[in-house]
This record gives C-alpha cells, structure tokens and sequence, in this order.
C-alpha cells in the first residue's frame, strides 16, 4: 500500500482559514512548498518546522509538515505531526488522510513471502530429460542390492564347494591309507589304494554333493526378482 500525500498549494493571503499569519512565516510556508515540490525534503522540513513555530494552530502547516517528515522515514515524528494535525479540526478529506495515514504507520503491511519457484513446463520437462537421461546408466539402488546378493550367493556356494571337496580328499586318503590292498613301486615304496570302482564311487560322490550344492544357489539365484 503507498499512500500519496499531495501538498496544498501555498495562499497568497494573509489570512488563511481564519488564523492570522505572523510576519515572515508566510514566506517560510511558501519556501517550504517550494523545496517539497523539488523533491529537497531535507530543507523543506527546515522551513515548515519555522512555519509551524510561527503557527502553531495551522492544520495546514502541521499536515506538509508530517508528509515532509514521512518522506524523510521520521516515522514518530510523522505520526505526531498527523496527530496534532487532527486536533486541529481540520476539512474532512485532511482528517481521513490523517487517520488513514496514523493507521498505515501504526500497522504497516508485512512484506509478502516470496512465492515458491515453479519451473515451467519446460524447464520441468527438460530438467526431467536431462536427469533421466544422466541416470540412465547408472543401476538404482535395488538393483545395485539385488546384484550385491548374487555375488554373495555365488560367493558363498563356491566357497561351500571348495570345502567339500577338501574333506572329501581327506576322507579318500584315510580310505586308501586303511585298505589291505597295496601296490610295490619299482623304487621299493609301498603304496595302498582303493579299487577302481570304489575311487570312481568317491568321484561320483564329490559330483553329486558339488551338483546338489549349485542347484542350491541356483534357486537362491533365481528367487531374487
């Protein structure tokens, strides 16, 4: 809200509204409308200051005299000067620029919050595209989950089959250390051993406990969607 005070223009009379004007105020009032009209509001508060000294019953010289004051942020003052303004009876429309002018220093407006950014449809679309566009290569984070258990399934099964097959050594040394069957070497070294068939049953033994463990982590593998 921005209130615009206009000054009266200055009256050439020497009596205005009724109220005698003591010598040489007249031409402070009138220097001081000058000076406003100029935009010099520093000075033209010099001179309406002197004018209202000299008349201290001027509605008139009370009101520029508050506009001056308001133009200069002297906002207490301002409201002062309006006040005294009214006590001096002044025409209706100077009393409801008055009061309008009391209320609007007493209760000035909040600057508005600053709305919130909304891109336009394009810029939206093209961030949209771009982001899209920068992530395409790269896996979500379910997925990058999903590839992690794999590797640990796949990682754990092997490990699983390099233990078995470990025992399953041992258990064919202890076998053939403890068979009556031995063979002579040409050396003169002795060495005992399984039959044929009972090696091939050890064999078929270690594949089918490396089979039963990799179709374990195949259905491990495959229950991950």
């Amino acid at each position: 809200m921005k209130l615009n005070f206009v000054l009266a223009m200055p009256f050439s009379f020497a009596i205005v509204a009724g109220i005698a004007v003591l010598p040489g105020s007249a031409d402070e009032y009138s220097i001081a409308v000058t000076k406003y009209s100029e935009g010099n509001y520093a000075e033209a508060l010099q001179h309406f200051a002197k004018a209202a000294q000299s008349q201290p019953k001027s509605w008139k010289v009370q009101y520029q005299l508050a506009n001056t004051q308001l133009q200069l942020k002297e906002i207490e003052k301002a409201k002062k000067s309006y006040q005294k303004c009214l006590s001096l009876n002044p025409p209706a429309d100077t009393k409801a620029n008055c009061q309008r002018a009391i209320d609007y220093l007493n209760n000035p407006p909040q600057p508005a919050a600053p709305a919130p950014y909304r891109p336009s449809l394009y810029q939206r679309s093209s961030s949209s595209s771009s982001s899209s566009s920068s992530d395409a290569g790269a896996p979500s984070a379910a997925e990058r989950e999903k590839e992690a258990a794999r590797a640990r399934i796949t990682r754990e099964g092997e490990a699983e089959i390099q233990k078995m097959k470990a025992e399953e050594e041992e258990r064919l040394k202890a076998a053939q250390a403890s068979t009556n069957r031995s063979w002579i070497h040409a050396d003169g070294s002795i060495q005992t051993h399984l039959s044929e068939s009972e090696e091939a049953e050890f064999k078929k033994e270690v594949a089918r406990k490396e089979a039963a463990i990799r179709d374990r982590m195949q259905r491990q593998l495959n229950s991950i969607k």
